[in-house]
């Protein structure tokens, strides 16, 4: 796709009239029923629902009494592992068959979730902590901001100022650095652990979207104006952001694009071919393909939830 300036997404999509909410699918590009279940929440519960409306919802599990409603669902792609966010109170849920226990964890957000469903890493005070199959305190030095899963035994942190990798039984002097200059701002990392996304500021304070190989040496990509980075699809090959009142599907290698006006972008489908939005109280599903943005389907009322894989019946 043709590379078009100026660099914020939202007036990219403008200017590209690529990305409206209410541009029709192009018929010479017929796209599949979305895949999967959207988990979202309602009365008092967490709930399944298939992404394209084919059955009735299943529930969960019942919220904890008082928690109030989630402000963020997080899950992994394949569905094992469930994460509610209830403002800085966190709980999670291993789904199976019939209602299980959410159980709450010892931290807060930000948190970021395992590809694999293995675990995820949430925060304290004293900085953030992981949950493979117990909880473990991860050594923190000064400066740390912010961190992401990387695999059942390491962490990915902003140490100093960098970016690094180290192992949560080891030592700091272990770390690995994947980049060298951290991120000012929200950042996310693929699930191949090949390339990350993420907020840079300028000398003048100007902010913008970049992408980086995550090798310690690369340049940074620009792929948009101050963007928030919220989720990598499956295939590591999309980034979801929002910017300006507008949901945007970016190519994280630059060129490619396309956004919703006035939507919140929650994540992508387990095969990496759907978005999952929220808007005015309900979630909606829209298509990657194609060259302009598909109108969004509407799949229940709620403010906010996750795509899994569909249930083994």
């Amino acid at each position: 796709m043709r590379r078009i300036a100026p660099t914020t997404l939202a007036a990219l999509a403008a200017l590209a009239s690529v990305a409206t909410a209410f541009a029709p699918a192009r018929a010479e590009q017929p796209v599949a029923a979305p895949a999967g279940d959207v988990v979202y929440a309602a009365d008092g519960a967490l709930w399944r629902i298939p992404a394209d409306g084919s059955s009735e919802p299943r529930r969960l599990a019942m919220l904890p009494a008082g928690a109030g409603a989630p402000t963020q669902i997080i899950a992994s792609p394949n569905g094992a592992l469930v994460v509610v966010v209830f403002g800085e109170a966190v709980g999670w849920l291993q789904p199976g068959d019939g209602d299980r226990a959410l159980a709450w964890a010892p931290c807060g957000p930000p948190v970021a979730v395992a590809p694999d469903g293995g675990g995820f890493v949430c925060s304290t005070a004293a900085g953030p902590v992981l949950q493979p199959r117990a909880w473990r305190a991860v050594t923190v030095g000064g400066g740390t901001t912010a961190a992401a899963w990387w695999s059942a035994d390491a962490i990915a942190v902003v140490r100093d100022g960098a970016l690094v990798v180290e192992p949560t039984a080891g030592r700091a002097r272990d770390a690995r650095v994947l980049a060298a200059q951290a991120p000012d701002g929200p950042f996310v990392l693929s699930p191949d652990r090949r390339r990350g996304v993420g907020v840079y500021a300028n000398a003048d304070g100007e902010r913008s979207l970049y992408g980086f190989a995550l090798d310690g040496r690369a340049a940074r990509r620009k792929l948009g104006g101050d963007a928030t980075p919220v989720a990598w699809d499956g295939s590591s090959r999309w980034v979801l952001v929002a910017e300006d009142g507008y949901a945007c599907v970016v190519r994280a290698v630059g060129g490619e694009y396309k956004c919703w006006r006035r939507y919140t972008p929650l994540g992508f489908s387990p095969d990496s071919t759907y978005v999952l939005l929220a808007r005015d109280g309900r979630l909606f599903v829209a298509p990657i393909a194609g060259v302009e943005a598909v109108r969004p389907r509407p799949v229940i009322g709620a403010d906010t939830g996750a795509w899994i894989a569909a249930a083994d019946n």
